[in-house]
């Protein structure tokens, strides 16, 4: 997730913390961000008006989640789950091409729509198992997106593409991001140091908050 120097994330009042974000993959790493997200984001939270609930959005969202319980859902969520697994194998390997990219994304789109008219659950545990499942086919889509938006090979990324071969090449020394936008998915740009100055950031927010 892209975030800020308080780990908020651009969805405003989302925090981020561990495996969330970008390269980080020690435990030491998630205690310590998590501990800093939490202490944010509840600050965060005591300066926001109390909350209103969205009755047609909160409809709406239940009737999304206990849709797969519906009598007659005759897809389980093991066979989706090897069905996105065999389409990202097939289309988004080690090594990565336009038109592959997009077949891929084409078949997760068919997944999608057809899991929306047949996944099944019989019980609260299949029921969570279905809607893990459909969250990794969001994820899967959002990875063959993030692949489609850099034209270029990188070592660093252990990043392959037949189609532009070439290594890191100074054009794209930069981070590529992706969002949906009502229903639209926008690719932007960032510098590699776009959090600078690091010094006089890390002593404005880091610091500052440790001493309060």
């Amino acid at each position: 997730m892209f975030h800020d120097w308080r780990l908020e994330t651009n969805i405003k009042g989302l925090f981020a913390a561990g495996d969330q974000l970008f390269a980080s993959d020690c435990f030491g790493h998630a205690v310590a961000t998590g501990h800093y997200a939490g202490r944010q984001a509840g600050a965060r939270a005591r300066q926001l008006p109390t909350p209103t609930i969205d009755d047609k959005q909160f409809r709406q969202e239940k009737e999304r989640v206990l849709a797969p319980l519906d009598k007659g859902r005759s897809l389980g969520w093991p066979e989706l789950n090897g069905a996105i697994g065999r389409g990202m194998q097939h289309h988004c390997g080690a090594v990565k091409s336009e038109s592959l990219l997009r077949l891929g994304l084409t078949r997760l789109e068919a997944l999608e729509l057809d899991a929306g008219n047949r996944l099944g659950a019989e019980n609260p545990h299949e029921l969570t198992r279905a809607l893990e499942v459909m969250n990794i086919l969001t994820n899967a889509q959002l990875i063959i997106h993030a692949c489609l938006a850099r034209r270029a090979s990188s070592e660093p990324l252990h990043f392959r593409r037949s189609d532009f071969p070439q290594n890191d090449p100074p054009a794209w020394r930069k981070f590529v991001t992706v969002r949906l936008v009502d229903g639209v998915v926008k690719q932007a740009q960032h510098p590699l140091d776009y959090y600078e100055p690091l010094v006089e950031n890390y002593r404005r927010y880091a610091v500052a908050e440790e001493t309060e």
